[in-house]
């Protein structure tokens, strides 16, 4: 009984030693080491959501106001709370304004927040959104056609002429122009006023400022909302002269 006994013990041994030994062909789900997982969620989420450097591009917008002047600004490609960058050209066209000229832009000015408001746009960043003016020739009628041909051109001189430390990408993304009775919306809808006033008094009239006040009717034709031409004593005669 006691060598039966034995032999029984030993191939016991023997079938538990040889089924400890035998690996599993398909190790359950859990058996994979649960770092390794986690490690790999990270690196494919980096590689599908991190943003390329220029790859989504800055749009463009324009508008159209009284006395032939269009307004063009930018919106950063990520960040729609911030203008586009437009450094590099900003600074090349206030020291050439041969290349200004050939565009039609007069100016770089703050936008305006709204026409009862004299304050401009205030990016996410602190600082005032700045826009571009641009002034149509004598003759030439401020229509949707007019207005994307000089915005084009201003975005295709953005494009190909201008040099960018990181891929930079400008594209027209809108006309937002307001018309009123048929009309575009006047120049306190876009421009703060001693930017009115600076820009009547370089391209528009050859009178004083003194003059123009004097005419309720040219007032008219300048503002729309009747705070700013209450105003009008304290700022225009001020600014007249601010761009020559």
């Amino acid at each position: 009984v006691a060598t039966t006994k034995y032999h029984h013990l030993q191939t016991l041994k023997k079938t538990m030693a040889a089924s400890q030994s035998k690996p599993v062909a398909n190790p359950p789900v859990s058996a994979t080491p649960e770092k390794a997982k986690m490690r790999f969620k990270k690196i494919e989420l980096k590689s599908s959501l991190s943003p390329k450097k220029g790859s989504s591009p800055t749009t463009v917008y324009c508008a159209g106001t009284s006395f032939n002047a269009v307004v063009v600004w930018t919106v950063h490609s990520i960040d729609h709370t911030k203008d586009g960058f437009t450094n590099p050209a900003k600074v090349a066209f206030r020291t050439n304004r041969e290349i200004a000229d050939l565009l039609g832009l007069i100016q770089i000015i703050s936008r305006r927040n709204q026409s009862d408001e004299d304050k401009p746009v205030i990016q996410g960043n602190g600082f005032a959104s700045e826009q571009f003016l641009f002034f149509l020739p004598e003759g030439v009628e401020s229509t949707p056609q007019e207005r994307l041909r000089i915005t084009q051109n201003f975005i295709n001189h953005l494009n190909n002429e201008v040099s960018w430390k990181y891929p930079n990408q400008f594209v027209f993304c809108g006309d937002e122009t307001v018309t009123i009775n048929g009309e575009n919306a006047k120049l306190d809808r876009y421009l703060l006023n001693a930017d009115i006033a600076a820009f009547l008094g370089k391209y528009v009239y050859d009178h004083t400022a003194a003059q123009v006040m004097q005419s309720e009717e040219t007032l008219d034709t300048i503002f729309e909302n009747p705070k700013n031409k209450a105003r009008v004593p304290t700022f225009l005669a001020q600014f007249w002269n601010a761009w020559t």
